[in-house]
């Protein structure tokens, strides 16, 4: 019986039906009205920036990829002479290593590519510290979690798309965002 509702919340990405919370929207709009070569969306681990990514890639009109942090610079200059896609996402940037970061860096400053590293705050924060992106114009794009609101919200839209409803009371709803802290 609730086998179906549990689907609902696996981490899986389902780029036609976002939720629009506040911190989702104004992250679209940063993106999109952003003139910089180099952006950096941040936020705490299950804030949404996976998902927000995918949503942003698949909406847009221009060739854009996503990559894994994972991937070497051997990797990358491969898939860059390849000159398909003009904006490179990474995800889970936080992964990449520092002179990886650095010829990110390099690339937006020759202004050959753009791109959105999308990682964890603490790893964002620091990278903003270093000399060399301390002079960048670089955009930082912010998602913040869920607020408590928006979190019910969010669970009941899934719990009715699985023909629940009114399962949860408020104190069940206060101990789900207390433990997830709106991620």
């Amino acid at each position: 019986m609730y086998e179906n509702v549990i689907k609902g919340f696996e981490d899986t990405i389902e780029v036609k039906h976002p939720f629009n919370s506040t911190s989702f929207t104004k992250a679209l709009s940063d993106v999109q009205n952003s003139t910089s070569f180099l952006k950096i969306l941040m936020g705490e681990p299950g804030s949404g920036k996976t998902f927000f990514i995918h949503h942003y890639t698949s909406n847009i009109n221009t060739k854009a990829h996503i990559l894994k942090g994972n991937i070497s610079k051997e990797e990358l200059d491969e898939f860059l002479s390849q000159n398909i896609y003009d904006f490179i996402i990474i995800d889970e940037a936080q992964l990449l290593n520092n002179g990886l970061i650095e010829h990110i860096r390099i690339l937006t400053d020759e202004k050959k590519y753009k791109f959105l590293l999308s990682m964890h705050t603490k790893e964002a924060k620091e990278i903003m510290q270093k000399a060399h992106f301390k002079s960048r114009n670089i955009d930082i794009i912010q998602m913040m979690p869920l607020s408590k609101t928006e979190m019910i919200q969010y669970i009941n839209i899934k719990l009715i798309a699985y023909k629940f409803t009114h399962i949860l009371n408020t104190k069940q709803f206060n101990k789900i965002y207390n433990y997830t802290n709106g991620n």
